[in-house]
């Protein structure tokens, strides 16, 4: 049985805004195609500003001091992701645009991640992974874990995408991604199932999680994922009836940054791909990145 929560978290931001449409869109696209207008002598603030990616080397912007005014996607081409072909772009960028933040993307499967040293821009690192297998996931963990230890926050959408290294094949111990789960007060469990009928939603607070849409009786999957930090603010709980401590937060911010499990972020018309946002996005990604209103 589903309890809803009409929780008073923050004040909704204006829907007018949602899914990069009305004014929002169109001065967005206004700032894209002028300056795409300014052409390759383009400073790299302006192609950040545009969406494009920039080009060589890691492609990261050169340190200015200052307030970071970047987040970093980190992608997997592996997937079939490109840096305008993923959800991020899709689903995330226009909110984080109209929070002020330029949006870059890494691809983890061909390029280096940067060291601290060029990292200064970014106030963010952001990945949305789809599959569990990465090559060199033992060398992302740690270099996510060196960039929360620097202050930057870290937002996990999607899978955390290093349970499995595609290089070997092998699987890593569960400890292992669950030091991405950590750095966000939460623990990792594990407990997989897609068996629809053992899961029900436990607590939410309705106007951030069924934002377009409401949450569907049968839910998808489920990851067991426990928030521990006191300070993190919980916005969907759901519960494996099969198991005898079977909660599971699936949507949460905190002081590191947030996490949303996948299947609780946007719905999706398999016949038409028409998609809708159950996860209000503006202010998730306002809360997990620290913004005051």
């Amino acid at each position: 049985m589903e309890t809803r929560i009409a929780g008073p978290a923050s004040r909704g931001p204006d829907r007018s805004g949602a899914i990069i449409g009305g004014a929002w869109g169109l001065a967005a696209l206004v700032l894209s195609l002028t300056l795409v207008a300014c052409g390759d002598g383009a400073s790299p603030d302006t192609i950040e500003a545009s969406g494009r990616p920039a080009s060589a080397g890691t492609g990261l912007l050169t340190p200015s001091g200052g307030i970071p005014r970047y987040v970093l996607a980190v992608i997997d081409s592996s997937e079939g992701r490109t840096s305008t072909s993923n959800e991020v772009h899709r689903l995330a960028e226009f909110a984080l645009q109209h929070l002020g933040y330029g949006v870059h993307y890494l691809d983890v499967d061909t390029q280096p991640l940067p060291p601290l040293d060029e990292m200064s821009p970014y106030a963010a690192v952001l990945t949305w992974f789809q599959d569990p297998r990465m090559r060199r996931p033992m060398e992302f963990i740690d270099w996510v874990e060196a960039n929360v230890a620097a202050g930057r926050k870290y937002v996990l959408l999607g899978s955390a995408g290093v349970f499995r290294d595609s290089t070997t094949g092998r699987p890593l111990p569960t400890r292992e991604p669950a030091r991405l789960f950590k750095l966000l007060g939460a623990e990792f469990r594990g407990n997989f199932t897609d068996d629809s009928e053992s899961i029900e939603v436990a607590s939410a607070i309705s106007e951030l999680v069924e934002y377009e849409r409401k949450l569907d009786p049968g839910l998808l999957t489920y990851q067991q994922v426990v928030s521990v930090d006191p300070e993190n603010e919980v916005w969907l709980t759901v519960n494996r009836s099969d198991l005898t401590d079977g909660l599971s937060d699936v949507v949460f911010v905190g002081p590191a940054g947030g996490y949303a499990q996948e299947g609780y972020i946007f719905w999706e018309d398999l016949d038409s791909f028409r998609r809708h946002l159950r996860l209000d996005m503006f202010t998730f990604m306002r809360r997990a990145l620290g913004r005051a209103d």
